[in-house]
């Protein structure tokens, strides 16, 4: 039987953060380079991030990466002492087992998972002592056309998420966030090739640009990762109608075809329709200093437009929703007046309480109705999917939400699916860029649509990405992902415009494997993941359907992670570092607005990659137990790390044994395999081990790899002295003595990180273990699970 124990740190507060401190460590994160090229709204980015090992024993390192939420992850690559390793798209847990696999065989890894559509976790473990590795990241992203412009943003810093409730986000500890508590070393450079044909100068609102030709950079010295990278250039204004850009993948994706539609409306503008405007607005802490301030201007920069047709209501949201007035009112001059001193007096404090505002704006809106709610937030949540579920189900027809995103670090995992679900767009507005233009974009899509009611057919159609299709806007061109038939044929768009109905007509080539970009083709597969997503459901099927896209466009999913494995890199024998790697603060936001703790013994390093039991120690007893010696520390050892709760996700297929009597003999591992449970989903399990006698802390992970179960240790230095077997104790009342695998644990001797201990499995279900016991030298350590929720 082959399963993973998945690692995961246990459920963090709910600000969903750490302040930590380097304490004078030297970091192992050197920094990154971005190469981009860029053209006719399509970028492929090339993110190298390097890594160095500055101990003498072998580094395990983790790292989340924020990305583009646009962007599909289509390549991923490391590179050790000029040799290039590869990787490949598997299954969550199936990449999870090879990392992990990997780390016992010395071997030198990478894994690549996704959190969210816009957060990544990385790790790299098995770096030789004094190594650099080179991770290299591949993505296809989708450009925004915005005022006349393209605009390529990038995201290089993950900012805390609030988590509400302990238990509200279930994967709360992987979005949990360590924030350093002072600036950070790290820089991003960037080789930004355009190959459009510019009407204008490229500009960035985020950063001094260095421009020569088509090549554009951010100088020598690069940015600091504390906010997204933007860079606008302007181009002819496409022309009405449609465009079909085509191509054809490899592998499973080659059976069909692909194409990227681009419509763009009809020149002439229609009337403006009266607008019943909602404007939701988050003053939660997080938005507290400049960002609630650059809310402020957006908003009063959209109140400003209304007419006196048009409608206002006002809802602010933190621990609770607050209305500005009991009912819409008409937006005359003295009621914009009025709404403005509301919007001057608002300040920022409490959590992101952002559903039961959702909730508010919604509420009472008539089917007939054409309301236009716009959610203005920096999205700094990490139960997003409650949000999307909420619009999903009760946004009545006709009407639309919009997203507007504020700050240096937006959760554009929200932004984007909200608006998205709500049939509305997306706006970014950094904390240095003019507030005017977000303004505009979202006027502009607030007022009535030149077509509606879009659809695609004709016989080169199989398929289209998104189950709905989006209006067409004045001055904003949609694009459709499409999956077609390799052969060509024929492709109808129909619609209904301002003066009836509105068709374009195409005729598609037939198209070779190879053929067009490789982006075209990642595109649908991206796009088809995230209405899956979008729409909310939930099961099997619809797992199984992500997980078959994420395979077969070879792209990171939720469901299926890059993995990348080398040659043996290092001495499985030798103990480890293992270190995760902090986040900057993102600019403009405060420690305190943030609500993060001071910082704590939980220190840089301290943390780190896979963790999934934790074994600690209660104040030791005045005497020794009746029948049994006191443990204490190995002669000579610096004892094991302080206590850390952790995370074990179960895989096991196992049916539940049945109950048995009690027994205190222990039983042979024959036996146990004669009695072992035959198929069970165990689903998820969070136990902590607890240390009954040693006033001393132990902290381990537990990963089951094929018919072995592996238990790291985090050690101060000392000395480690390997075990020969160990006692299970299960909660049958039997006891299970295991035999220690001499090959891959650490061997005895002085030790400083992470110690490895590996034993036989022997078709135990993790769930079952009540205690364990072994001996250190001549310490013996008899350790207990609890239920770490309790």
């Amino acid at each position: 039987m082959s399963a993973v124990l998945a690692p995961r740190l246990s459920a963090a507060p709910s600000n969903g953060g750490r302040l930590v401190t380097a304490d004078g460590r030297a970091l192992p994160f050197l920094g990154g380079s971005l190469e981009v090229d860029a053209a006719g709204g399509l970028a492929r980015i090339v993110l190298r991030q390097t890594f160095r090992n500055p101990h003498a024993q072998p580094l395990r390192v983790t790292y989340q990466v924020p990305l583009p939420s646009d962007a599909a992850t289509s390549g991923y690559a490391f590179e050790l002492d000029g040799a290039r390793v590869v990787g490949a798209v598997e299954g969550r847990k199936a990449a999870r087992e090879r990392f992990e696999q990997a780390m016992v065989e010395g071997r030198t890894a990478a894994l690549l998972e996704q959190d969210r559509s816009s957060l990544f976790t990385q790790e790299v473990g098995n770096i030789p002592a004094g190594a650099e590795v080179v991770c290299e990241l591949v993505l296809d992203q989708t450009l925004v056309w915005s005022s006349g412009s393209w605009e390529w943003r990038f995201p290089t810093v993950v900012a805390p998420r609030f988590l509400g409730e302990p238990g509200r986000v279930t994967d709360g500890d992987r979005v949990t966030v360590d924030v350093l508590d002072r600036p950070t070393t790290p820089r991003m450079t960037l080789a930004l090739t355009v190959r459009d044909t510019r009407t204008g100068d490229v500009r960035s609102p985020s950063h001094p640009l260095h421009v020569e030709g088509a090549r554009v950079s951010l100088g020598r010295q690069g940015a600091a990762l504390d906010r997204d990278i933007v860079v606008r250039w302007p181009v002819a204004a496409r022309t009405p109608g449609a465009t079909l850009d085509v191509a054809r993948g490899a592998g499973e994706a080659g059976e069909h075809a692909y194409g990227l539609l681009t419509l763009v409306p009809p020149a002439e503008a229609g009337p403006s329709a009266s607008r019943d405007l909602i404007l939701l607005l988050d003053t939660s802490g997080s938005m507290g200093g400049r960002p609630l301030g650059q809310a402020k201007e957006v908003v009063l920069a959209l109140i400003d437009t209304l007419g006196a047709e048009d409608t206002l209501e006002m809802i602010e949201f933190s621990n609770q929703p607050r209305r500005w007035g009991r009912k819409p009112a008409k937006a005359t001059e003295k009621t914009k007046a009025k709404a403005a001193a509301w919007v001057r007096g608002l300040s920022a404090c409490g959590g992101t309480y952002m559903r039961d505002g959702i909730l508010a704006a919604l509420q009472g809106v008539r089917a007939e109705s054409s309301r236009q709610v716009v959610l203005v937030t920096d999205g700094l949540i990490g139960f997003e999917e409650e949000i999307v579920a909420e619009v999903v189900e009760r946004l009545p027809p006709g009407s639309r939400v919009h997203t507007l995103g504020i700050g240096s670090s937006t959760n554009r995992s929200l932004l984007t699916s909200v608006a998205r679900a709500g049939g509305g767009i997306e706006a970014i507005v950094g904390l240095d860029e003019d507030p005017r233009e977000a303004a505009e974009a979202l006027v502009a899509a607030t007022d009535a649509p030149q077509v509606v009611d879009l659809e695609v057919s004709g016989g080169a159609l199989v398929a289209t990405a998104r189950a709905q299709s989006p209006d067409l806007m004045a001055g904003r061109p949609a694009r459709l992902s499409l999956q077609l038939r390799p052969e060509g044929g024929a492709l109808t768009v129909r619609g209904r415009g301002l003066h009836g109905a509105w068709e374009q007509r195409l005729r598609v080539a037939p198209t070779d494997v190879g053929d067009g970009s490789r982006a075209v083709v990642t595109r649908f597969g991206r796009e088809r993941v995230a209405d899956l997503e979008m729409r909310g459901a939930t099961g099997a099927k619809v797992d199984a359907d992500i997980e078959a896209c994420g395979l077969t466009f070879q792209i990171a999913t939720r469901l299926t992670s890059w993995i990348a494995v080398g040659a043996i890199g290092v001495d499985p024998g030798e103990p480890t570092k293992q270190e995760r790697i902090a986040q900057a603060l993102p600019h403009g936001m405060s420690a305190e607005g943030l609500g993060l703790r001071a910082p704590s013994p939980v220190s840089w390093g301290r943390l780190g990659g896979a963790a999934s039991l934790t074994l600690s120690a209660p104040p030791a007893p005045a005497a020794p137990m009746p029948g049994r010696a006191q443990a204490s520390a190995p002669a000579g050892a610096g004892g094991f790390d302080e206590e850390v709760d952790l995370l074990a996700e179960d895989l096991m297929q196992a049916e539940p044994a049945p109950r048995r009597s009690r027994r205190s003999r222990p039983r042979k591992k024959a036996e146990v395999e004669r009695a072992a449970p035959k198929s069970r989903a165990a689903g998820g399990l969070f136990r902590r081990l607890r240390s009954l006698f040693e006033p001393v802390a132990y902290e381990a992970d537990l990963v089951l790899a094929t018919d072995v179960f592996v238990f790291t240790f985090a050690m101060r230095r000392g000395t480690w002295a390997l075990p020969t077997s160990v006692r299970l104790h299960l909660n049958d009342g039997s006891v299970v003595e295991v035999d220690v695998r001499e090959q891959g644990s650490t061997r005895s001797g002085d030790a400083e990180g992470r110690v490895r201990l590996i034993v036989e499995a022997g078709g135990i279900d993790p769930a079952a273990i009540e205690r364990i016991g072994f001996a250190v030298g001549r310490a013996e350590v008899e350790l207990a699970v609890v239920d770490a929720r309790a």
